[in-house]
């Protein structure tokens, strides 16, 4: 490490290394285990601000590790959430709005536009087509 004429600091090397997995796993914890990617109004902004590092460095981060900005990942386990509720039957009586909620989304619009990029259909249909893949299943075992 070293200091530049500025005062910020410089790191080279292994403690780059160190410090950006570091940073990887404390951007794991907070998106992935805390689950904010639920929450519509924590934004890369604020995740920045609550690892106190630039949201410059953010976004290296998140291209360096996950490979993706901070909004695409996000959106991504928002809708993984979306797919296991929409095939859940304890959730089948919630509506695909009521989902689009619980999994972070602010409005229908984003959802939809989201589920249909990651997943290639709506969510109406890929609720759909779950429904009838397993009452076809149902109906291939009793036989």
């Amino acid at each position: 490490m070293n200091k530049t004429a500025n005062g910020t600091i410089s790191v080279r090397g292994k403690d780059k290394e160190l410090l950006d997995k570091m940073l990887y796993d404390k951007i794991k914890n907070i998106i992935i285990k805390d689950k904010q990617y639920k929450n519509p109004d924590y934004s890369a902004k604020q995740l920045a601000k609550d690892i106190q590092i630039a949201p410059s460095l953010l976004a290296y981060i998140l291209r360096k590790y996950f490979k993706e900005s901070y909004s695409c990942l996000v959106n991504r386990y928002r809708i993984k959430d979306a797919c296991k509720y929409l095939t859940d039957e304890k959730k089948r009586n919630y509506s695909v709005d009521d989902i689009s909620v619980l999994v972070g989304f602010s409005n229908r619009q984003s959802f939809f536009s989201a589920f249909r990029n990651f997943v290639g259909t709506s969510p109406n249909l890929y609720r759909e087509k779950y429904t009838k893949e397993k009452e076809t299943s149902k109906e291939s075992n009793s036989k």
